[in-house]
């Protein structure tokens, strides 16, 4: 594990597989779980983490000759760790609470995963015109082919994903 340090904070990056048994969820979750045995992100829920995740996004898609899915996956990347780091405000602060991104090219486009302790799921909110927040899953929702939430088996917290088509 290495610290990468930025004006907003710290974030300690690792790179770890594993295996994860899903929760019993409907629909095209065992699929997705396949995929958080690949490599990922493990970032400190810090609000540093969120340009430490779209610079690893921008490199990763960069790297993978993906350049057209660049700016919607890294908007995407932005909203949902920020959710994500906000959701782990809500956790014991004594807890050194973290986050996970997982990146995996596919076929069809991008998909991006992101891991959070906090067992709230994510809902879309309607923000009045006003309002300084709540928009970003409104912001996954309109850059995404689709996106949800599962809880896993042995783990506390849940993975969001969203899948951004190219």
């Amino acid at each position: 594990m290495r610290a990468v340090s930025g004006q907003a904070g710290t974030a300690r990056v690792a790179v770890r597989s594993g295996t994860y048994r899903v929760a019993d969820s409907p629909g095209p979750v065992p699929t997705l779980t396949d995929q958080l045995a690949g490599p990922f992100l493990e970032m400190s829920a810090w609000p540093g983490a969120v340009p430490c995740a779209r610079h690893h996004a921008r490199q990763m898609l960069w790297d993978a000759s993906l350049k057209e899915l660049i700016e919607p996956v890294e908007l995407v990347v932005s909203e949902m760790v920020t959710n994500s780091i906000h959701a782990c405000g809500a956790l014991d602060r004594d807890a050194k609470a973290a986050v996970r991104l997982w990146l995996v090219a596919m076929d069809d486009g991008v998909l991006v995963m992101v891991w959070d302790a906090s067992p709230s799921r994510p809902q879309r909110q309607s923000p009045e015109p006003e309002a300084e927040g709540g928009r970003g899953l409104l912001l996954v929702d309109a850059l995404s082919a689709s996106w949800g939430s599962f809880e896993l088996a042995d783990e506390p917290g849940k993975v969001v994903w969203a899948l951004c088509a190219s």
